[in-house]
This record gives C-alpha cells, sequence and structure tokens, in this order.
C-alpha cells in the first residue's frame, strides 16, 4: 500500500536525529546475527548481496526501530497521561524451550551448551509450547505473571546464563536469562504506548500526503494545455 510506503519514509526523515548507544548498536547486530544464522564475515556479506544492501544499509536496518521507539519516547510520551500514581514493577525477559521428555530436555541441554547449537532452530524443531512462535523470547513481562519456580531459577541465574532443565508441572524447561528490569516504573509501558501512538501519527500524516499528491496529480491532468496548433 501506498500509505505503508510513505510511512516508512517518513520514519526514515524522523529517525535521522536519532542516536543510539555504542552498546545497544552492538547487541541489535549481535541478535540480528543470532536470528539469522551469520557468525562469520562471509555470511555477512552474503546475505548483504543477496537482499542487494550495502553495510551501512543493512545497519541501519538493524538499528530502524530502536531509533522510531526512541523517537517516540523523546516526542511523544509526554502525551500519555496516566491517572494513578506510579508504581514499581519488575519485569523479566528469558528464552523458553518446554518438552514434556526429560530425557530430551537433558540431551538438548548438553547441545546447546557443548556443541553451540542454534537455539532458534531447537525451538522450532523440538518446543512444545506456544513461546514457539516468538523464537522462545518471553517477555519483558511482570514477574507477577512468572511461575514461582521459573522465577526462582531466574534469579539464581546470571545474564545470558542457561539453567539445567527443570520441571513444572508436565513439562520440562530450559530457560536462559536475559534481563530483568529493575530501575524502570509505568515509564516503560508509556514507552510502549507512546510508540503506538507516535504509529497511528505516522499513518495519519501518510494518508494527508498521499491525499495531497492525488490532488496534485488530478489538478495537473484537469489543467488545460492551451493552443497547441501550429
Amino acid at each position: 500500500m501506498l500509505e505503508t510506503f510513505l510511512v516508512e519514509i517518513l520514519k526514515d526523515k524522523k529517525n535521522k536525529n536519532i542516536a543510539l548507544s555504542i552498546q545497544r548498536q552492538e547487541r541489535l547486530l549481535k541478535d540480528f546475527k543470532f536470528s539469522n544464522e551469520i557468525d562469520n564475515d562471509i555470511k555477512m556479506e552474503k546475505y548483504c548481496k543477496t537482499h542487494l544492501l550495502s553495510k551501512d544499509d543493512l545497519k541501519y536496518l538493524i538499528e530502524k526501530e530502536e531509533r522510531a521507539k526512541n523517537y517516540s519516547s523523546k516526542y511523544f510520551s509526554s502525551e500519555i497521561q496516566t491517572s494513578s500514581k506510579k508504581k514499581k514493577t519488575e519485569l523479566v525477559s528469558y528464552s523458553l524451550l518446554r518438552v514434556s521428555e526429560e530425557g530430551l530436555a537433558n540431551e538438548l541441554y548438553l547441545q546447546i551448551e557443548e556443541e553451540n547449537v542454534n537455539f532458534k532452530e531447537l525451538i522450532n524443531k523440538y518446543s512444545e509450547g506456544p513461546e514457539k512462535k516468538t523464537n522462545g523470547i518471553i517477555g519483558p513481562s511482570p514477574i507477577s505473571k512468572t511461575h514461582p519456580i521459573l522465577l526462582k531459577k531466574l534469579r539464581s541465574a546470571k545474564q545470558d546464563q542457561w539453567v539445567k532443565p527443570f520441571k513444572i508441572e508436565n513439562w520440562w524447561l530450559i530457560v536462559r536469562l536475559e534481563r530483568f528490569i529493575t530501575d524502570f516504573d509505568n515509564d516503560f509501558i508509556s514507552k510502549d504506548q507512546s510508540y503506538a501512538q507516535y504509529k497511528n501519527w505516522l499513518l495519519g500524516e501518510a494518508i494527508k500526503l498521499r491525499s495531497s499528491l492525488k490532488k496534485n496529480l488530478r489538478d495537473q491532468e484537469c489543467r488545460p494545455l492551451g493552443d497547441i496548433s501550429i
């Protein structure tokens, strides 16, 4: 759709003045490589050639949504009003693979720890839960929604550390702690709200721009040509 194209053009324009920290850029690149199974320069060059991208173009695409979210936080968050007082909340994010058999859980854990296999592939092939739809990533979500046994395991783990298989009800779980988010309040939720509002604003601007383009086109078609006789 034309609106979708115009939304992306507007987003690119707004993103120009938004900078990301070196640490955040590195993290986004690491996540991208992991998701696309890129573990060396040759695979990276092949990806760029296949998708007709320069390295700079690819770098921008990897960071694009993050820049857009930062833009919305900077310019739209002040418009998000909350009627209640701010309450401190703790969130957790983790990777999860669940299976029903203990033996399989132990085997997969050893593969992850010793063979450095691709976790995304294991999720798609073996996981028996809804996390399969999100490549195993859960959250960030409030700790109040996390099972007590799982939460205890996550609290005992270090960031990016895999936890040995353990059982909850009928499932054997393999989890990796991504991070706890403790230094935050409702502003975290406001960021999601501000980004949603920003996207609605972009769509509205795109619709206006499309209407303007169509009007200009009609005006040109209806403009008299004058005397063109020889």
